[in-house]
């Protein structure tokens, strides 16, 4: 049986997320876990190739800031499809491989609203990335894609997306 007033707890939340897709997949009790706040959740992907000295990471920079491809979940589409989308999108990598599985790493919430990324790893060999032109801004959604080491991405991503970088690591060795 529910704690007292969890049900109430979660209608509210679910009142606040405005039936918007975005906010709690199926899988993502976040109106009880984060003080009952609607949370906006997006999913990614840490793409990896394998060079000659050791393993490159796939970094986009939109205006200063670099991250991982990631985005928002269409409606009924679960976080790994939510993640191959939107990494086609944003580079036009549609030959990745999950080597590693389906396991996945989330970010702590940050932003306002609240919003968490869930990042999963995926192997490529395609060493030459496409920037496309995205249908909503008339424009890339990013300005520049780079394939660095991960010393080099740990200089370059913000301090919120280094456990990540880190949790990626460990999954290469």
């Amino acid at each position: 049986m529910a704690a007292p007033g969890t049900q109430r707890k979660r209608e509210r939340a679910d009142d606040l997320a405005g039936g918007d897709p975005r906010f709690f997949p199926p899988d993502y009790p976040y109106a009880i876990r984060f003080n009952h706040i609607a949370m906006r959740f997006s999913s990614g992907i840490v793409v990896v190739r394998k060079a000659e000295k050791g393993w490159l990471i796939l970094l986009l920079r939109a205006y200063a800031n670099w991250g991982f491809p990631k985005g928002m979940a269409e409606s009924c589409e679960s976080p790994i499809e939510t993640a191959i989308r939107e990494t086609e999108e944003e580079t036009g990598l549609m030959n990745l491989e999950f080597s590693w599985g389906e396991d996945f790493i989330e970010t702590e919430p940050y932003e306002r609203p609240p919003k968490i990324a869930r990042y999963y790893v995926a192997e490529t060999d395609q060493k030459e990335i496409v920037l496309p032109v995205s249908e909503e801004l008339g424009r890339p959604e990013h300005d520049e894609w780079r394939w660095v080491d991960f010393l080099e991405a740990e200089k370059l991503l913000p301090p919120r997306l280094h456990p990540v970088l880190s949790w990626a690591s460990k999954k290469l060795e």
